[in-house]
C-alpha cells in the first residue's frame, strides 16, 4: 500500500482525521522490528578473513545476525564465529570469506502520497490500526485499547504469513457512510 492509502485507512480505524500518522508509523514500525525479524530488511557485508582470531566491526545499522555463509556455504555451527551483539563485533575462528546476512530496522516514512514503506506489505493494516491507536490514546478515548490488541494479533498474524513466504490479502470492511 501506498503511504496515502495507510493513512486513509488509519483515518478509517479512527473514524477522524488523523494528526501525527508519521510520528505513530514510525514509532509502531519500530517496535514491530524489535518483536519480530520478518519486520527488518535483509543486508549483507563481507569479510575477508586471512588472520583467525581478528575482531571485525559489524555494521553500524545491525539488528539482527540471519546467516553466515563461508566461501559459498552457509554455517549454522557457532564455534565457528563469535559475536558481541552490545559492542556490534564478530570474530571469525576459521580462515576465508565470510558473507554475513544481517537484519536492520527499515527507513522511516517520509510521509509523502506516493511512497510506499519499506516493510512488508503484510504490516501496513497492522500499522493502520496502531496509527489510529496511538492517536486515540493522545485524545484518552478507551477505543485505543481494542485497536492496539487489534493491532498485536493482527501483527502476529502477519509474522507467520511472512514467515511463511505466502501474504495474502486481508480484506478490511469499510464503516457506514456518515
Amino acid at each position: 500500500m501506498q503511504w496515502a492509502q495507510i493513512k486513509e485507512q488509519a483515518e478509517l480505524y479512527r473514524r477522524d482525521q488523523v494528526y501525527y500518522p508519521k510520528r505513530w508509523f514510525n514509532e509502531g514500525k519500530h517496535l514491530l522490528a524489535n518483536m519480530y525479524p520478518t519486520a527488518c530488511k535483509v543486508l549483507t557485508a563481507s569479510y575477508i578473513v586471512t588472520d583467525i582470531n581478528t575482531v571485525e566491526d559489524l555494521p553500524s545499522d545491525y539488528k539482527y545476525l540471519h546467516k553466515i555463509v563461508l566461501d559459498g556455504y552457509p554455517r549454522d555451527k557457532f564455534e565457528d564465529f563469535t559475536i558481541d551483539v552490545r559492542a556490534k563485533t564478530i570474530c571469525f575462528d576459521l580462515p576465508g570469506t565470510f558473507t554475513v546476512h544481517y537484519l536492520v530496522e527499515t527507513a522511516d516514512v517520509v510521509g509523502t502520497d506516493s511512497e510506499v514503506p519499506e516493510i512488508d506489505s503484510a504490516y501496513h493494516y497492522p500499522l493502520a490500526k496502531f496509527i489510529a491507536a496511538k492517536e486515540l490514546e493522545y485524545i484518552r478515548d478507551l477505543r485505543h485499547q481494542a485497536l492496539l490488541k487489534s493491532f498485536f494479533t493482527e501483527a502476529e498474524a502477519a509474522h507467520k504469513a511472512v514467515k511463511r513466504g505466502y501474504v495474502g490479502t486481508l480484506r478490511i470492511r469499510r464503516g457506514v457512510f456518515r
